[in-house]
C-alpha cells in the first residue's frame, strides 16, 4: 500500500512545481527548492482539523495558485474529499473555504479525490470515488460547492458492479465534464 500522507505528497508536488514553474532570477539553485516558498525552505504542510489528510492530485492556476485535493480520513471508515489552495508564495490562501480548506462529505463511507481541474474561470473541478460509485464535484473559485452542477455541487454515478473510481478529469471545449 503505498504511503500518502499529505505532507510528503504535498512536498514532492510543490517541489516539482516550484522546478517546472521556477521564474528566471528565482532565489534557488537549479535542483533546489525555492527557499521563498513557504516556511523559507520550499516546503508547506497543512492540517485539517477532521483528520489525517492525504492528496492525491494538484492544479495550477492561471494566477499562480495551487490547487491541491485528496481526502480527509475521519475515522476508520469514513473520509471526504479535501481541497487546500496556496497562494503564489505557499501561504494557504483565506479567501478559498475555510482559512484555505475544504471538506464535502459525499456519504458515510469512503471518499477520495483522485483528480482535479481548474477551468479557466477559476471554478474547480474534482472526480473520483465515493463508497465505491464514481464521484465528481465542482467548486466555485472561492471554494463553496457549485448548485449548478448536480443541483448541489456533487453527482455520483454507478458505472458497473465493482469500484468505480475517476483517476483524472477533465473538460470539452463546450464545458462538459
Amino acid at each position: 500500500m503505498t504511503v500518502r500522507w499529505f505532507r510528503v505528497a504535498v512536498v514532492s508536488l510543490l517541489a516539482v512545481l516550484v522546478l517546472v514553474a521556477m521564474p528566471i532570477g528565482a532565489s534557488a539553485n537549479p535542483g533546489d527548492l525555492d527557499p521563498s516558498y513557504g516556511g523559507g525552505d520550499g516546503q508547506v504542510t497543512t492540517a485539517f482539523p477532521d483528520g489525517a489528510a492525504y492528496v492525491n492530485a494538484a492544479a495550477l492556476q492561471s494566477d499562480g495558485k495551487l490547487v491541491v485535493a485528496g481526502d480527509v480520513q475521519r475515522s476508520s471508515n469514513d473520509s471526504v474529499f479535501a481541497l487546500a489552495r496556496y497562494t503564489v508564495n505557499g501561504a494557504l490562501d483565506h479567501s478559498f473555504g475555510n482559512e484555505g480548506r475544504v471538506e464535502t462529505d459525499f456519504t458515510a463511507g469512503e471518499d477520495h479525490i483522485r483528480g482535479v481541474f481548474v477551468a479557466k474561470d477559476g471554478s474547480i473541478t474534482v472526480a473520483g470515488s465515493a463508497s465505491d460509485r464514481l464521484a465528481a464535484a465542482r467548486y466555485h473559485p472561492n471554494g463553496t460547492l457549485d448548485h449548478g452542477f448536480g443541483g448541489d455541487g456533487k453527482v455520483t454515478v454507478n458505472v458497473g458492479t465493482g469500484d468505480d473510481v475517476a483517476y483524472a478529469i477533465g473538460r470539452s471545449k463546450g464545458g462538459k465534464v
